[in-house]
């Protein structure tokens, strides 16, 4: 998470807290169902036996975060992340009180992320694990219910969950036993009290702290700081069914052919990235399962993340404000913005002195690091450096900023490799008047082709200067009989990639001049938020929310 003090909606609160669970058993109907439990296999005390090897149990996580557990408020977005765990044997152990979190609970802890505990659970014996547990987590008061199966070789449960947003604690229980001295247990309540992971400083609701070092271990949390000895939440395991073992198979008179080899597992869909990002700013996605959608940001040598859930129109929109890409002087710090769950069509923007920089959000096979922009004169780019900015650069940078040294406009220039290097490019959106920055494939010119409306194309030819690169104002523009600007179409032949213009119409605007050859059923279409206004190019939008406009190309979709 991002924390509530470091991502600000635009629009909406900065998280959704999740609606109950639509299978939740009402009180009478659990009563009932017990008692037919009771009935068929006598006490709880004489269930089973032990004459049975497996058994299925309906567990219900059950969110209590208010001010009885928390005294002092509850968290703006407060939830629970991804419930994540296993059925398993008591020669593992994946967290207890008193240990050194792993890896994989530290990020859990931390972010809510599970993938690295998916991985050390994939580690365990095949002898000493049976299922993996993962399922929908909820807001601070809402219900996740599910089933689990477990055997008299696998009887014990470990689940735990980030409490949301905080620096690294979460809730969970470690090893608990769904056997007792007389069998399978028909039901067990487990109230889960706030843990410290020990991995990260902090006292707050928060994610803005640096790690803890030396590493500390996992220690509760019931009745200090923030949290009273209330339970932040309840788990519920009831007993569904109990089968005894299955009659061992006879052999067989001779070894069967062996099973062909499984498929290979789908790879994990390749993240989103904004191509160029530093300081404060915002960004528009639809989750790909209409619900949330993984927001994960790295500035400064410091890692945020955060699920974000959409809003009533289906789409995530928020502001990121002040920290973490902020120096102790104010400037902007360079960085990286990722996004895992969503589709096509996001875009983000960052803040600036004087307009905001638009760009469309893409996956690493869309763009190519080796792209260098032609860089004008009067105009700085970065991240070769910029007196506005600090650069804190991490990674791969996929984009450039180009900033106006006069009047401090700015705008960002992605890396896109949906381009043949033929030379063939075309303006996303053009109106009015503007001009064009490149260098000739042949080094001796390129020609532009402008026109307006459904007017006949002007052609022009246009030389490089001693530098190579041609930076020219084009000699007309678009507009209506009253003067006010039109939209046109821009094409270009003979320019390098890279190529990029910009057009003058309440405030410079610059973008990246894009392949033309691409098929539009190809390419993404913007998202549209709302109070904002739009207007459609051949190739790309432009947005404007009163004088901030910026143009949002099409770009491939990302590979399936």
């Amino acid at each position: 998470m991002l924390a509530g003090r470091i991502l600000r909606s635009l629009q909406r609160p900065a998280f959704r807290t999740c609606m109950p669970w639509p299978h939740r058993r009402s009180a009478s109907g659990l009563a009932a169902f017990v008692a037919a439990l009771l009935l068929a296999f006598g006490s709880p005390g004489r269930i089973d036996a032990q004459g049975t090897d497996t058994a299925t149990y309906q567990v219900t996580f059950q969110g209590n975060w208010n001010t009885s557990s928390t005294p002092g408020g509850v968290a703006g977005g407060a939830h629970f992340t991804t419930l994540i765990g296993a059925v398993h044997n008591s020669n593992v152990t994946f967290w207890s009180p008193g240990g050194t979190a792993s890896a994989g609970v530290e990020a859990v802890a931390e972010l809510g992320a599970t993938s690295t505990f998916k991985s050390e659970y994939s580690a365990v014996p095949a002898a000493n694990r049976k299922i993996l547990i993962e399922e929908s987590g909820t807001g601070a008061t809402g219900t996740s219910t599910f089933t689990i199966d477990a055997t008299q070789a696998h009887p014990l449960v470990t689940l735990l969950s980030m409490i949301g947003p905080s620096p690294d604690w979460f809730v969970g229980v470690s090893g608990l036993s769904l056997r007792n001295g007389q069998g399978w247990q028909a039901r067990i309540n487990a109230n889960l009290f706030p843990y410290d992971a020990g991995t990260e400083d902090g006292t707050e609701f928060s994610l803005s702290n640096p790690a803890t070092s030396p590493q500390g271990t996992i220690a509760s949390l019931k009745g200090q700081g923030k949290f009273s000895n209330e339970p932040m939440a309840t788990l519920t395991f009831v007993l569904q069914t109990a089968q005894p073992p299955p009659d061992p198979e006879p052999p067989d008179p001779e070894p069967p052919d062996p099973e062909p080899p499984p498929d290979p597992e789908p790879p994990e869909p390749e993240p989103w990235l904004a191509p160029y990002w530093h300081g404060t700013g915002g960004f528009v996605v639809r989750p790909a399962d209409g619900r949330s959608a993984m927001v994960r940001l790295e500035c400064g040598g410091s890692r945020f993340g955060s699920r974000e859930y959409a809003g009533a129109d289906g789409l995530i929109v928020r502001g990121i404000q002040r920290e973490p890409c902020v120096g102790r002087d104010g400037r902007p710090l360079q960085g990286e913005l990722t996004f895992e769950g969503i589709e096509d069509g996001g875009w983000y923007w960052i803040n600036g002195d004087r307009n905001v920089a638009v760009a469309p959000l893409v996956v690493r096979a869309s763009l190519n690091s080796g792209l260098s922009p032609p860089v004008p004169g009067g105009v700085t780019a970065s991240p070769s450096g910029h007196r506005r900015f600090d650069l804190e650069i991490t990674g791969t940078l996929y984009g450039t900023l180009m900033v106006h040294e006069g009047n401090g406009f700015m705008g960002i220039i992605p890396h896109l490799t949906d381009m043949e290097g033929d030379g063939e490019h075309v303006a996303p959106y053009w109106k009015g008047r503007g001009g064009i920055v490149g260098r000739p494939l042949d080094g001796e010119s390129a020609e532009v082709r402008l026109s307006c409306g459904d007017g006949e194309p002007e052609s022009y030819t246009l030389e490089p200067g001693e530098d190579g690169m041609i930076v020219t104002l084009l000699p007309a523009g678009c507009f209506d009989s009253d003067g006010a600007g039109i939209q046109g179409n821009l094409e270009a032949d003979g320019l390098e990639d890279g190529a990029w213009y910009w057009i003058n119409i309440a405030v410079p605007v610059a973008a990246p001049l894009v392949g033309r050859d691409s098929e539009p059923a190809t390419l993404t279409v913007p998202l549209v938020p709302g109070g904002v206004e739009v207007d459609e190019g051949p190739r790309g939008t432009l947005f404007a929310r009163g004088n901030r406009l910026g143009i949002i190309p099409r770009v491939q979709m990302a590979p399936q």
